[in-house]
């Protein structure tokens, strides 16, 4: 019996063939053995289908689910339902990206040192969609320059301090979900992604976790992440809007402690006036231009 804990590894894929056999090969070379891949098939037309069918009819620990076309937020949570109840952790993998070998096993490590901790997330590195590291791509420094806001003030984070609810207040610090370990049964307490807030769904989740618990940051290189692809193209406005009613949830949360409802309300307000500014200075370039 493997003594390891479970992770269960969630892959959404919806016409993936181009890079779909590599991102499963990352999860067969862990160094942590102890896994299982839930590959959710969100109505591929292509031979995604058939190429991760091809893995699951040789290796048990990889399941495969096809559901109709659905939000990729809906899809994580059909992952989630058809994760083992021995689970201990979860990770969503894009279905573009590729772990580093030792990446489950770091990450878990540093989990379980603390029992308080609701997860893990280390840093990602961008490549491009032929897999040579994009120029603007090296994330890491930029996850590494983490902030904090204590006693109405914002200031730096130690890279061995965990990501607590008062940084994700103004941020979302793990912007690629590759790069993140989730302790599985407080993401299931929780209600699992809220795909009513979509794309700022994984935010939120971050955000929710952390008011139980800090997420343990880890300074190394976890995941090699894809950009500029056209599956990743989401509309301004509706980025604009998600990121409106997530600061909204994160300041006007019930579960907030008193301590965290002081500081989800300070950004907040102070969120809205540079909103507000900014919306003016576009206005005013609008119609000095037109």
């Amino acid at each position: 019996m493997n003594s390891l804990p479970l992770v269960t590894i969630i892959t959404v894929v919806q016409n993936s063939e181009k890079y779909l056999k590599d991102t499963i090969d990352s999860v067969l070379k862990q160094t942590h053995d102890n896994w299982e891949l839930v590959v959710v098939d969100n109505g591929s037309t292509d031979s995604s289908h058939n190429i991760a069918n091809s893995y699951s009819d040789s290796d048990s620990r990889i399941r495969v689910v096809s559901v109709p076309s659905s939000s990729f937020c809906a899809c994580k949570n059909i992952g989630l339902k058809h994760s083992s109840d021995s689970s201990v952790y979860v990770t969503i993998l894009n279905a573009e990206d590729l772990l580093e070998p030792r990446a489950i096993a770091h990450l878990v490590t540093l989990a379980e040192i603390n029992n308080l901790a609701t997860g893990a997330h280390g840093n990602a590195r961008f490549m491009d969609a032929s897999g040579r590291q994009a120029k603007i791509g090296d994330s890491e420094g930029s996850d590494r320059l983490r902030l904090t806001m204590a006693n109405g003030k914002i200031s730096p984070v130690e890279t061995h301090r965990p990501t607590s609810f008062e940084c994700f207040v103004l941020r979302n610090y793990i912007p690629v979900s590759s790069a993140a370990l989730l302790r599985r049964d407080v993401v299931l307490e929780l209600g699992g992604f809220d795909e009513q807030i979509s794309p700022s769904d994984d935010w939120d989740m971050y955000t929710r976790l952390s008011r139980r618990g800090p997420i343990r940051f880890l300074d190394e290189t976890v995941v090699q992440h894809r950009i500029g692809l056209e599956t990743q193209v989401i509309e301004p406005k509706k980025l604009r809007d998600a990121e409106i009613l997530i600061r909204r949830k994160i300041a006007t949360c019930k579960e907030n402690t008193q301590e965290q409802a002081f500081v989800a309300d300070l950004v907040f307000r102070q969120w809205q006036r540079y909103f507000i500014k900014r919306k003016l200075q576009n206005a005013k370039n609008a119609f000095t231009s037109g």
